[in-house]
């Protein structure tokens, strides 16, 4: 199918590739979830000075759910090969 030239869109020079621009959404992805670890280390650093109780078990409890909630994010941009799983058919 023909279409005219405007209709398509057009790349610009300061673009960068399809490819780099994934690469940098991955590099600050990254970086963002190593912010949210460093968070996590933080928060159970002051959890662990509060009183036993409710309070320190809760706060643990919370730490110990954000954590995991960083770990699956960190699992969803992994590959099956990185994971040591085979793909489907191989």
């Amino acid at each position: 199918m023909w279409l005219p030239s405007k209709a398509l869109p057009r790349r610009l020079d300061s673009d960068p590739p399809p490819g780099r621009a994934r690469d940098e959404g991955q590099e600050m992805r990254t970086a963002r979830l190593q912010e949210l670890e460093e968070m996590a280390e933080k928060l159970l650093a002051t959890a662990r000075e509060l009183p036993p109780g409710q309070e320190h078990h809760n706060a643990l409890r919370e730490i110990g759910r954000f954590r995991v909630q960083i770990a699956a994010l960190k699992g969803a941009d992994l590959r099956p090969a990185q994971l040591g799983l085979k793909t489907k058919g191989k």
